[in-house]
This record gives C-alpha cells, sequence and structure tokens, in this order.
C-alpha cells in the first residue's frame, strides 16, 4: 500500500522527494481539470498517473509524496488537522502530517508556489504552516484557498463529492478548517470576518429550507465560532420548527427533539435560562412521544425504552418537572417489561474435549494432598490490569466493530443497569471507559474455561478417585 509507515532506517519512496524533481513535472497542469472539493479525489488522480509511469521514473517519489499528502483524511476539530486515512491492526498506517517534517516541507512550500488549484493550495499551505508554525505566509495562503474554495462549492465552480452544493457536510468541515486555521493566524481582521460573513448567511439560508440536518450542521458552527447572536440563532431555529417540524407522535425519527435542543443550546449561550428549559422540556416530550410509536410493534421495546431513556435524562437539570420525571420513569418500568420477549439468546459452542482430557491426565492417580494442591493453581492468576488493557486495545483495532457502538448492559428483566461508549475509529479514539466492556467479556470467557474445563473437570476426577467413607 502506497503511504504505508516503513522502517525508520529506510524510508518510503515518497520521502524521498527533492526539490529538483519539481521541474521534471508540470506541477502547474496537475489538476486543471479537477472541479472535486475534496483531496482526496486529487489524490486518487496521482495515483492514477503513477499506474503509467515507470517505477525508475524520476518524478515518481514526488508524485507518491503528493498523492499521500492528498490522500490524508481531515479532522476539523483536531490537531493535527489531518490523519492517515488507514491505519492497521499491525501499527503500519497510511502517511501522516509528521512523515513530511523536515526538508520535506521546502519542497511541499516550491510546489505550492506552482499549484493554481485551490484545494491542493489548501491542503499544501496548511500542511507547511501546521509543521513549521513560523511560516505565517503559508497559513494567509491556506486560509485564502479555503475562503476560495468555499465560495467555489457556493457558486458551483466546484463539486463536493456525494453531495449537492455547500450545505452538507463538506461545506461545514471547509468551514471549521478555515475558522481552525483563522484562529491560529490570530484571527486577521479581513478573512475572519469573511468567514463570519459565509457562516451567518449560510445559517440564515438553510434555515429558510426544509433542511433540518444541514440546519444542524451550520447552527452547531454558528454558536461555536459566533457568527451569528445566540439570540438570533434560536429565533431560526423555532421558526424552522415551527415551519416544518411534524407532530411528534407521527414522527418516524428524533427529528423535533434534535431541533428544540439546537434551540435549547442557542438559549443558554444567550444566557436565556428560561427559553432554554423551555426548549429541554419540549424536546423531552418529543422523545418521550416518539418513544410511545414502539409501543406494541415488534421487536420495538427495546427502541421504546431507549427513547423513553432519552427523554428522561433530557429534563435531569430543568427545575419544575419532579412530577413529570416520575410519571416517565412509571411509563419506562411498563415499557422495560415488554422487553423479556424481544430478547433472542445468541450462543455458540467452543469444543474443549482436549482441554478436558489434559486436565483429567493431571489429575488421575494423584494423592489426595497432592490433588488438593494442584487444584488451588488450576486457574492460574488473573492477568495484570496493564496487559488486560492492552489485549482489549489490540482485539478493538483488528475487529474494529465489536467496540465501535455504544451499548446498553440489561439484567434479566430487561433494565439497563450500565452503559458503555463508543471506542471510536483506531487506537488513538479508544479510552479506558471504552475498553472495559472488551475486557470483561474476555476475562468472562477465560473463567469459563478455567471453571469448565479445568476445576469442574479436576473435581470430578478427585471426588472419584477419594471417595470419603
Amino acid at each position: 500500500m502506497s503511504g504505508e509507515q516503513q522502517d525508520a532506517h529506510e524510508p518510503a519512496r515518497w520521502q524521498r522527494a527533492t526539490l529538483p524533481m519539481i521541474d521534471m513535472l508540470p506541477v502547474d497542469g496537475l489538476f486543471d481539470n479537477n472541479m472535486s472539493v475534496n483531496a482526496s479525489d486529487l489524490g486518487d488522480a496521482l495515483y492514477g498517473k503513477l499506474k503509467v509511469i515507470g517505477d525508475d521514473a524520476p518524478e515518481r517519489p514526488l508524485i507518491e509524496m503528493l498523492a499521500s499528502i492528498f490522500r490524508m483524511h481531515e479532522t476539523p476539530t483536531k490537531t493535527p488537522p489531518f490523519g492517515p486515512m488507514v491505519v492497521m491492526a499491525d501499527g503500519s498506517r497510511s502517511a501522516a502530517p509528521d512523515d513530511f517534517a523536515g526538508p520535506l516541507v521546502e519542497v511541499i512550500v516550491a510546489v505550492l508556489e506552482r499549484i493554481e488549484h485551490p484545494v491542493a493550495r489548501a491542503r499544501l499551505a496548511h500542511l507547511a504552516w501546521f509543521l513549521e508554525r513560523r511560516r505565517r505566509n503559508e497559513g494567509l495562503v491556506a486560509l485564502r484557498a479555503y475562503i476560495d474554495i468555499i465560495e467555489r462549492l457556493d457558486d458551483g465552480r466546484l463539486e463536493a463529492r456525494g453531495e449537492r452544493g455547500i450545505l452538507g457536510v463538506t461545506g461545514r468541515d471547509l468551514l471549521r478548517m478555515a475558522f481552525a486555521v483563522c484562529h491560529g493566524l490570530g484571527r486577521p481582521a479581513g478573512e475572519h470576518d469573511r468567514l463570519q460573513e459565509l457562516a451567518a448567511g449560510l445559517l440564515r439560508r438553510v434555515g429558510g429550507s426544509d433542511d433540518g440536518f444541514s440546519l444542524r450542521l451550520f447552527t452547531d458552527l454558528a454558536l461555536d465560532e459566533r457568527a451569528v447572536p445566540p439570540e438570533d440563532v434560536a429565533g431560526i431555529v423555532e421558526t424552522f420548527i415551527e415551519r416544518t417540524a411534524p407532530a411528534p407522535s407521527a414522527g418516524s425519527d428524533d427529528y423535533p427533539a434534535q431541533m428544540w435542543l439546537l434551540a435549547a443550546r442557542a438559549h443558554k449561550r444567550a444566557k436565556d435560562e428560561n427559553a432554554a428549559n423551555a426548549a429541554m422540556i419540549r424536546a423531552a416530550e418529543c422523545y418521550a412521544a416518539h418513544a410511545e410509536t414502539f409501543v406494541g410493534r415488534p421487536h420495538g421495546a427495546m427502541l421504546a425504552t431507549h427513547w423513553m431513556e432519552t427523554a428522561i435524562a433530557t429534563l435531569h437539570g430543568v427545575p419544575g418537572i419532579r412530577e413529570r420525571r416520575q410519571k416517565l420513569r412509571h411509563r419506562l418500568i411498563d415499557m422495560q417489561g415488554a422487553i423479556r420477549e424481544d430478547l433472542v439468546p445468541i450462543s455458540h459452542s467452543t469444543d474443549i474435549s482436549e482441554l478436558v482430557e489434559e486436565v483429567r491426565a493431571k489429575f488421575l492417580g494423584l494423592p489426595l494432598g497432592d490433588a488438593l494442591r494442584r487444584l488451588t493453581l488450576i486457574a492460574g492468576s488473573s492477568p495484570e490490569p496493564e496487559k488486560l488493557a492492552e489485549e482489549a486495545r489490540r482485539s478493538s483495532v483488528e475487529h474494529p466493530f465489536s467496540s465501535f457502538f455504544a451499548a446498553s448492559h440489561m439484567d434479566a428483566e430487561g433494565k439497563t443497569i450500565a452503559r458503555s461508549p463508543s471506542g471510536g475509529i483506531g487506537v488513538e479514539d479508544a479510552t479506558a471507559e471504552s475498553l472495559e466492556p472488551t475486557i470483561m467479556q474476555a476475562e468472562s470467557t477465560r473463567r469459563a474455561f478455567a471453571a469448565r474445563a479445568g476445576i469442574d473437570v479436576a473435581r470430578v476426577v478427585i471426588i472419584a478417585e477419594h471417595r470419603v467413607s
């Protein structure tokens, strides 16, 4: 895989790019016909060029370097702002920002001076500025290129893969990347004002549409960046709700509740606690009504319970609604009673016959004292917590979907007794709390094997050979 992490003493070929290679490649015309705002599409175009040039082509390391830079994925709310596209269980990965530190920054800047495509300019300038913060000029180039991309996406000169126009995840993320650079540069007045203007205009535009998903995206952005006064944001959201939200009992999802939570956040930012509490109550009632839509449906008890629990949690901290919360708790207990009928056992078997025979052989013919001493040791000692965490982390990487989703843990009556958060994507997202279910499951399996294939077998042999008279 091009871009994989190489041995420290053997740099990848794309890390061998040098300044003279730039003269061997028509850098200024690389992306003339590419209308994508997705940097990975530029990387794909470069990988296409690699397929038609020879392995010994002198410009190949430069193309591989640029392709690897463009294929890094954006992390708008994190540092570093880019990350490897792929991380394998064995630790190998595709390119990451630190791979280009040092002399390669000079190569990146030299390419930047010759390239015109705004997406390429934004990525190269942002990376160079991130790696060497003294390069303020490159930071300004990145900021202005992001603004140029946003404006081109808005007027149709550029396109976002899988989306129509700027009112989607890509448009929101481009604005977040631009704001992040802007903050890092000390909020240069002209560029910061333009970003504020863009964010405010997009929020007002989506507020007049019927696109609730986009409203959520750009409401959060406008509040985070203070692009619109929070009381105005609350008004935009509540007007949107009145115009578009269906009756909660007829809703097919939690859309109405999400809208009211947006309004509550805006009211809190505006320090209007009464309005914020009223919006939270409306959100909770939407969740409760949504929960009722699952009652009586096949396999609907768990969903009804989930949404009722969400309604109760939403009311946490809201004053003056103790009686209503109590009624919702009683309704939750009623809903939980139907969960047992929906639960279906899932099991699998493991052949432990070899383990059983091995344990039997170790205990057959032993004197009683020796057999009892060996019985105390058969289960072994529990692994150290650090080792359990390390194994759980490795298991999460090798089997990511085993811990990708948050989970609720229920007792025999179907009542939730614990929750565990999502383990995220990749090693860097895993937390100690998210690893606990994996550790618990692994230890449960280990102890079950120790009991069934070890202790029980040894006990049967001892009883059979040393009967009490």
